[in-house]
């Protein structure tokens, strides 16, 4: 009885294991932010703690990140490092702060520019929506990936970001 009891649990065990690593999820998470603290805004260029606003997208937190700019240039830009390689989408919350403006978020492989190299996602209105890439970008080794958020153009426009997640 004692042996039966002792493959009985063994049984248990492999089939569990089994069960959890087939189930693994192949996305995870490399950036995650909800702009909610100073620490927040490490890293970035183009973005100081005056740039948080205090309005939040739908089941947000209490701000999010409003940039503003008139410029061809990236209003605000983040370089990730330190990423693995393998295919990576990009999701957030954006609105822009009137309805005839735009804006455009760029994930990019940093020091590259075809078109292969970088997923663009436009935003337009001035109602939050939440935006999510269609496609992925594949990383090499040693590859880094920058998010640029153009803004404007020849006219002034404004934006509000929030809850920005890159996930593998």
């Amino acid at each position: 009885m004692k042996k039966i009891g002792i493959i009985f649990l063994l049984l248990i065990v492999v089939l569990s294991n089994g069960c959890q690593n087939s189930s693994a999820p192949d996305e995870f998470v490399i950036y995650f932010n909800s702009f909610e603290s100073d620490s927040d805004i490490t890293g970035w260029s183009g973005v100081t703690k005056e740039s948080m606003e205090k309005t939040a997208c739908p089941n947000g937190g209490n701000s999010s990140l409003h940039i503003s700019g008139g410029c061809i240039q990236p209003a605000a830009s983040l370089e990730l490092s330190n990423i693995s390689e393998g295919n990576y989408k990009i999701s957030f919350w954006a609105k822009m702060g009137q309805s005839s403006q735009s804006a455009l978020i760029v994930l990019a492989i940093s020091e590259h520019s075809s078109e292969s190299d970088k997923l663009a996602i436009p935003v337009t209105g001035n109602n939050w929506k939440y935006y999510e890439s269609d496609n992925r970008l594949r990383v090499a080794p040693n590859q880094k990936l920058q998010l640029d958020i153009f803004v404007g153009g020849i006219i002034y426009a404004d934006i509000f970001l929030d809850n920005i997640v890159i996930e593998k």
